[in-house]
């Protein structure tokens, strides 16, 4: 599934069972709405608070430890893992298996060794947008969700198709967005004369809604 993304949630993964006879359960925000992202390879990622509300009513989701899905800790059908969104971000837990992985899992967010949750989906909607100063800006308006993870080491997510979505938007190639993110020069494909693109106007003013936005793509 080449469209699909990870992006990840430090420190918010814990385990909610002190009791040794009931079942184990991990709980945490696989992610967080409004929090601005670490520098992803020239630009930065948003979570619009809308963007999970349609896959949370068609998708079945399942939870697995580190996202590979040999590993299966719940899964939402069933009803071992539940989902729900609030104020703060995509919230989850998840019923561990007593069996392996599940005991493994328990046993690394008991001795505080796994701090971290993750979620993987493939996006349906987004909206790139540049300020006065430069910074970039992808928000995730509408994703498709497949799953939710405990995450040992989180890594650096892969912008592959972030970029793929850039180019598809911006009518750029995919090699040329590439080499621009690397060189960190995004803001070059988002200005109305690399674009191609007059920008809009009404009464010979700018119709931006916003004035420190310069250029919007969605």
């Amino acid at each position: 599934m080449t469209n699909k993304e990870r992006r990840f949630a430090v420190g918010a993964v814990e385990l909610r069972s002190a009791d040794a006879d009931a079942v184990p359960i991990a709980e945490g925000y696989a992610a967080v709405f409004g929090r601005r992202s670490l520098d992803l390879g020239g630009f930065t990622e948003v979570i619009d608070p809308a963007a999970f509300t349609k896959t949370l009513t068609e998708a079945n989701v399942a939870a697995y430890w580190n996202h590979n899905d040999d590993y299966v800790l719940g899964d939402l059908k069933s009803g071992t893992l539940r989902l729900a969104v609030d104020d703060h971000g995509l919230r989850y837990d998840v019923d561990l298996p007593a069996s392996w992985p599940g005991s493994y899992v328990a046993e690394l967010l008991r001795r505080g060794d796994v701090r971290g949750s993750s979620f993987g989906f493939r996006t349906i909607r987004d909206k790139w947008e540049q300020d006065d100063n430069g910074v970039i800006t992808r928000t995730l308006l509408e994703v498709a969700l497949i799953d939710v993870s405990p995450v040992g080491r989180p890594a650096y997510p892969d912008t592959d198709a972030a970029l793929r979505s850039l180019a598809s938007l911006t009518k750029h190639d995919l090699s040329e967005v590439r080499a621009a993110a690397q060189a960190r020069e995004l803001r070059q494909l988002l200005t109305p004369a690399e674009a191609g693109a007059e920008e809009p106007t009404i009464d010979g003013e700018p119709a931006l809604a916003e004035p420190s936005i310069k250029w919007i793509y969605a």
